[in-house]
C-alpha cells in the first residue's frame, strides 16, 4: 500500500434533540443550530468491524465563535467572528464531508479487501454554557451545537503492497535462475515473473495478478516432471506471497 489511503466521511446533520447540546422546543421552521465541521480529527475509524487503530492524530484547538445569522448563511460571506470550525444549519439540510487518511490511524494495514466504517464524533460545546444549560456571558453563547456520535459512511477498499510484491518478484526471479532445472523451463518461468514484475512496476495490478497466476499454473503442471516437489513448493509459496501482497482475487 502507498503512503496515503484516503476514505471519505460524509454526513447530513439532522435535528435530533438528543444530539443537541441544549434542549430546544421543536417548532415550525426548525430553529437553527450549529455543527462542528467534520475533520480527520473528529471522525473515528474502524476497519473490518474492529476499532484497532494503533495511533490517534492530535487535533488542533477549536475556535467556537459566530456572528452571522441564518439570512446571511450560506450565500453571503462569513463575518469576521465566524469560526471555520463551525457551520450554522438553518432551514435546509447541509451535507458535510472530510477525507481521512487511514495511515494516520493505522501504521500497518494488511493487504486485502477491508470494510471501513466512519463515525462523526463531537463532544465539544461552548465553555460558557453552564451545566444547567444557562449561558454565563451577557453576549450570549454558541448553542445549540450538534453533539454525539453520528454514522459517517461505510466504504470498501483494497489495500495492496505493490512495493513489497516487486521486491518479492525480484527475489523470485533470482531464485529461479539458481535452480537446477532445464534451460527452457527456467526461461519460461522467468519470463512470467519478469512480466509480472514489469506490470506491477507500471501500476497494472490486474495484469501482474494474471501473470503471477500463469506462473503458478505452470509450476503446478511441471511438478513431478520438470520440477521436484520441493522446488515446486518453494516456488508456489513465493508466488502465493506475491499474490497476497497484490490482493489478487
Amino acid at each position: 500500500w502507498g503512503p496515503i489511503v484516503l476514505v471519505d466521511a460524509i454526513l447530513t446533520p439532522t435535528r435530533e434533540p438528543s444530539l443537541l447540546s441544549s434542549q430546544l422546543q421543536q417548532g415550525p421552521g426548525h430553529p437553527p443550530y450549529f455543527a462542528l465541521v467534520p475533520t480527520p480529527y473528529n471522525v473515528l475509524v474502524s476497519v473490518d468491524g474492529v476499532a484497532g487503530a494503533d495511533r490517534v492524530p492530535e487535533a488542533p484547538p477549536l475556535r467556537i465563535s459566530w456572528e452571522s445569522e441564518c439570512p446571511w448563511y450560506p450565500t453571503s460571506p462569513r463575518k469576521p467572528l465566524d469560526s471555520p470550525d463551525l457551520v450554522l444549519i438553518c432551514d435546509q439540510p447541509v451535507t458535510l464531508s472530510t477525507q481521512v487518511d487511514l495511515t494516520q490511524w493505522y501504521s500497518q494495514l494488511s493487504p486485502g479487501t477491508h470494510t471501513v466504517e466512519l463515525e462523526y464524533v463531537n463532544l465539544a460545546k461552548d465553555p460558557d454554557v453552564l451545566p444547567s444549560g444557562a449561558c454565563s456571558v451577557p453576549g450570549g453563547c454558541i448553542e445549540p451545537i450538534l453533539m454525539g456520535v453520528v454514522p459517517a459512511g461505510t466504504q470498501t477498499l483494497t489495500v495492496r503492497n505493490v512495493g513489497g510484491a516487486i521486491s518479492d518478484l525480484d527475489s523470485l526471479l533470482n531464485f529461479i535462475q539458481g535452480l537446477s532445472i532445464s534451460r527452457g523451463l527456467k526461461n519460461s518461468l522467468g519470463a512470467k515473473v519478469q512480466a509480472a514484475r514489469s506490470s506491477a512496476g507500471r501500476g497494472d495490478v490486474n495484469a501482474a495478478c494474471g501473470q503471477n497466476g500463469a506462473f503458478l499454473n505452470e509450476v503446478t503442471a511441471q511438478t513431478g516432471t520438470g520440477l521436484t516437489t520441493g522446488q515446486a513448493e518453494q516456488l508456489t509459496a513465493a508466488a502465493n506471497e506475491i499474490k497476497a501482497s497484490l490482493a489478487c482475487p
